[in-house]
């Protein structure tokens, strides 16, 4: 089973800063919820956390691997990660669609 972490993260983005010093561990199997109004800095805390956004101090980390150092690939076989999208071309559930991501690796969730 996968962890996330996140050690003192700073993320800045266009001089304005949209994380501060965040600490968080999201663990195995754990289902969590990111609540906050509109640019809060929820997406980008999961970009993070992905390493598909730099931080510019602190650690962002999958199983205690630097997550931006790990290949697509590795990363894939990992965790499932549905960006934030308007509509779907095909009739899908969020679940299904995850879970496609996770097939071609033979990886099943839960």
């Amino acid at each position: 089973m996968t962890e996330l972490r996140l050690e003192n993260v700073s993320v800045e983005r266009e001089g304005r800063r949209i994380l501060d010093n965040i600490s968080t561990r999201f663990a195995a199997g754990e289902f969590v919820a990111l609540l906050g109004a509109n640019g809060a800095g929820k997406s980008t805390l999961v970009r993070t956390a992905l390493g598909i956004i730099n931080s510019i101090n602190g650690k962002a980390s999958i199983d205690n691997v630097d997550s931006r150092k790990l290949s697509a690939r590795e990363k894939a076989l990992k965790v499932a990660y549905l960006p934030q999208a308007r509509s779907l071309s095909w009739p899908l559930t969020v679940a299904d669609t995850v879970t496609l991501g996770r097939y071609a690796h033979g990886v099943r969730l839960g």
